[in-house]
C-alpha cells in the first residue's frame, strides 16, 4: 500500500492525474493509499471502487481506520467527491458504499419513491437517474453510487442473454465501468 501511495505521488508530482480502481479487497487498499498521500497528490487523484465490502464489512471490522466517519471525510473533504462506487445486486459480497437508503434496509428493488442518502452529507438525498446506452448497457446513478444491471446486456440473442452473469467478477467488463472512470475527470 505504501508503494501505491508513492506511485500516486510520483505520477501526480508534475501535474499528472491518477484514477485508482479497486475491486473487492483492492478497494480497501486504494482507500488506504488515498488516505496516506498528501493533499496535493490527492487533489489530482480520483477513486473508483467496485465489488467493495468497505461499508458492510471493513467499516465494522476496522472502524478506527475505515469507519463511516473516515469514509465520509475521504469522500466529501479529502477527495472532493471524486469517488464513485459500482455495485451489482447479484454480487454476494460487494455492495453500496457512498449512499444508503434513508430508511430501511438496502433493497435491490428501487421504487421511484426510494430515497437514498449520500455519505457525509448530513442527510442530503442522493439524486437518482438511469443511464441506458444503445449497446444495451444500463446503470442507475444514486448520487455517487452506481448500481449496475447483471447481466449488463440483456438483449437476447438465440434465446440467451448477450452477456454472462458477472456477480462479484469483472466489473471492468461492464461498459458502465468505463463511464464511471471517464466521469471522474469530466
Amino acid at each position: 500500500m505504501l508503494a501505491l501511495a508513492q506511485r500516486i505521488h510520483d505520477k501526480t508530482r508534475h501535474h499528472g492525474r491518477v484514477v485508482l480502481s479497486g475491486h473487492s479487497q483492492g478497494s480497501l487498499i486504494c482507500v488506504a493509499a488515498a488516505l496516506c498521500v498528501g493533499d496535493a497528490a490527492r487533489g489530482r487523484t480520483a477513486l473508483v471502487t467496485h465489488g467493495s465490502q468497505l461499508m458492510f464489512a471493513y467499516a465494522r471490522l476496522f472502524p478506527e481506520y475505515v469507519g463511516h466517519a473516515t469514509l465520509a471525510d475521504l469522500y466529501t473533504d479529502k477527495m472532493g467527491g471524486r469517488w464513485r462506487n459500482l455495485h451489482r445486486w447479484s454480487d454476494p459480497i460487494g455492495g453500496p458504499v457512498l449512499a444508503y437508503p434513508a430508511t430501511g434496509p438496502v433493497d435491490p428493488v428501487l421504487p421511484s419513491t426510494a430515497t437514498w442518502t449520500v455519505i457525509g452529507t448530513d442527510g442530503q438525498a442522493a439524486p437518482s437517474s438511469v443511464y441506458a446506452a444503445s449497446d444495451g448497457s444500463w446503470l442507475r446513478r444514486i448520487g455517487p453510487e452506481y448500481q449496475l444491471r447483471d447481466p449488463y446486456n440483456v438483449i437476447a440473442a438465440d434465446g440467451r442473454p448477450a452477456s454472462p452473469m458477472l456477480g462479484h467478477s469483472a466489473y471492468y467488463a461492464d461498459p458502465a465501468y468505463n463511464l464511471a472512470v471517464a466521469e471522474r475527470w469530466a
